[in-house]
């Protein structure tokens, strides 16, 4: 009989590599069932860094209301999303071909724009959305990291 041994690896709880792992993973359980198209782009290399439990939790909150918002409102057939770094920030894209809106409308309803800005600012980033309608919709979330890099 004969053994194999196979070596996985795992990134370290707090890390930016597990960060992007369980993204990854959030997002294709999120869009799992659906008839969306969808293609996942993350560096496959990372720095290592920590980032804190509220570093996570409000980029976790950032993507899924993001494809929340996307999933419920475009009527898109495709989603990207991607995740990369950037000169010490977190580049995180998310892009549809749905049926897009225009940002400087208000919003009757919903507060889910509200929270993505409110996570990312909180988080010291910045949010660009470029949207029309019938042209689909792309966020660009960068944060930046803890200066230890």
């Amino acid at each position: 009989m004969l053994w194999v041994a196979l070596h996985f690896h795992v990134p370290p709880p707090g890390s930016l590599e597990n960060l992007a792992a369980y993204l990854r993973e959030q997002v294709a359980r999120q869009l799992e069932g659906t008839s969306i198209d969808s293609h996942l782009e993350f560096a496959p290399t990372l720095p290592e860094c920590h980032v804190s439990a509220t570093f996570r939790r409000n980029l976790l909150l950032v993507v899924k209301e993001a494809l929340a918002n996307a999933m419920k409102h475009s009527a898109a057939t495709k989603i990207r999303v991607s995740f990369d770094f950037e000169r010490s920030h977190v580049l995180v894209r998310i892009e549809d071909n749905g049926s897009g809106f225009d940002p400087a409308e208000k919003r009757a309803k919903g507060n889910g724009l509200v929270n993505i800005h409110r996570r990312t600012t909180d988080l010291g980033g910045e949010i660009e959305i470029c949207s029309s309608r019938g042209q689909g919709t792309s966020l660009k979330i960068r944060v930046p990291l803890p200066r230890e890099l």
